[in-house]
């Protein structure tokens, strides 16, 4: 009898030695600050940042730093949001360098470490590092987060389709998996099912501009003008300052060749205090590249190259190079395709895919448009539909291997790749049909297949 009392005993100590433990851990703060006003104001920005409202973020990350100069994840927030050219960005890394990991928590020690690889452009060290860090803390929403992005560059799609899967698991308010799904579905064409997932995300975040804005950037790539535009005005009546609503509102306008619409919804932007900045810059310097594409004015699209406009942003380098092509001028063409190479060196697939959709241009004026149907085939596998910008660059790559093949003499396969464009996007493939889409013309005897 006493010894099952004494056994009792020691199980009552264990239960309670472990209720303790388990409350010490509970009460272990998440995030290493001396300042619970420091604490209040990075929370509110990891909630304004997985709503997409990056200024705000920003705003907040930078006063919680200021009001603890020691608060190591707030310097890596802070880090995260300065471009290399920023005079803060060095004296910031250094900082960080610094950083006493003892006192930090394993996840903070994670992120100070792992934004130092990406600094020191030390890719592959950083990924070793999350995998390390996800062996020993499986369930870290901000680990599994950092894997997806991992994942989605290296076009691993069902596992980290997976991953999002098991973040919403573990945190369903983590609802930045919510709209990876919908973008995951989106770049592997899954066009139905990303639009299914866009809306979940929009009836779980009604309150949210982000959830608007993903539906409407899917709808406008498909061409429902009308959706897509009810949806980015109900993102921007969420969020006036919700930069990307305005700039997907003027794309959609540039793609039916409407300069005016695209110039209006630009001075919106420009109305937002927000959205001043590189973005803004990049769109207003492709809208007078459009309209020298409109005119045909083949030396100013070339000329433009060479502009602070273009150098600043590289925002269409490739309508530059279209107007050298147009031009005759190849030596140029070449110039530029070896400009681009430079600075897609570490760009990764669809970076690199940018340059060869170049060179593939180029060598129907030369002439060998066999050749140029290799470079967009290479393409058009490397480059997903991942967002408006990349969907409608490789349906305008199709067109262009089309215009390759017709001209190799291949009718039936340009015929193939019209009707898989006008799948997706009937206006585009419509476009090409009339005649209104710019074409490079042979200045040497075409190589025909045999």
């Amino acid at each position: 009898m006493r010894k099952k009392l004494a056994f009792a005993v020691v199980l009552l100590l264990a239960a309670a030695l472990a209720a303790w433990a388990a409350l010490r851990s509970h009460d272990k703060p998440e995030w290493t600050t001396r300042s619970p006003a420091a604490l209040a104001e990075f929370r509110r920005g990891l909630d304004a940042e997985r709503k997409y409202y990056g200024a705000e973020a920003r705003g907040h990350y930078r006063r919680a730093l200021a009001l603890d100069p020691s608060f190591a994840a707030a310097r890596v927030m802070v880090l995260r949001g300065l471009k290399p050219e920023d005079p803060l960005t060095k004296p910031t890394i250094a900082r960080l360098a610094k950083t006493d990991r003892s006192k930090l928590t394993a996840r903070e020690a994670l992120l100070v470490d792992y934004q130092l690889d990406w600094e020191r452009q030390q890719r592959g060290a950083a990924q070793a590092r999350l995998e390390r860090y996800l062996a020993a803390h499986p369930r870290d929403p901000y680990a599994l987060q950092m894997q997806i992005e991992w994942l989605w560059q290296d076009r691993q799609w069902p596992r980290a389709e997976k991953t999002c899967q098991e973040l919403l698991a573990i945190d369903p308010n983590w609802l930045t998996a919510q709209n990876y799904l919908g973008y995951l579905a989106m770049s592997q064409g899954h066009f139905a099912e990303a639009e299914d997932r866009f809306r979940t995300y929009r009836y779980v975040a009604p309150d949210q501009a982000n959830p608007h804005d993903s539906l409407g950037e899917l709808l406008a790539l498909l061409g429902r003008w009308d959706d897509a535009r009810r949806e980015l005005e109900a993102s921007l009546a969420v969020r006036p300052d919700f930069c990307a609503s305005y700039y997907h509102l003027g794309q959609m306008a540039l793609m039916r060749r409407d300069f005016a619409t695209n110039g209006r919804e630009l001075e919106r932007a420009r109305r937002q205090p927000a959205c001043a900045g590189y973005e803004l810059e990049a769109h207003t310097c492709g809208q007078r590249l459009w309209e020298s594409y409109a005119r045909h004015d083949w030396a100013a699209l070339s000329q433009a190259f060479d502009s602070s406009c273009e150098q600043k942003t590289r925002s269409s380098f490739w309508m530059s190079h279209l107007g050298a092509v147009m031009a005759g001028d190849l030596a140029r063409a070449r110039a530029i395709e070896a400009t681009v190479a430079k600075w897609n060196a570490d760009a990764g697939p669809q970076g690199q895919a940018l340059v060869a959709h170049l060179q593939g241009v180029r060598l129907v004026a030369e002439g060998d448009p066999r050749a140029a149907g290799e470079r967009f085939a290479a393409v058009d596998g490397a480059v997903s539909y991942f967002g408006l910008d990349f969907g409608t660059f490789k349906l305008y790559n199709r067109l262009q291997w089309a215009h390759a093949a017709e001209q190799a003499g291949d009718a039936a396969r340009a015929r193939q790749l019209v009707a898989e464009v006008a799948a997706v996007n009937p206006t585009f493939a419509e476009l090409y049909r009339r005649g209104e889409v710019v074409l490079p013309r042979p200045l040497a005897p075409v190589a025909r297949a045999k």
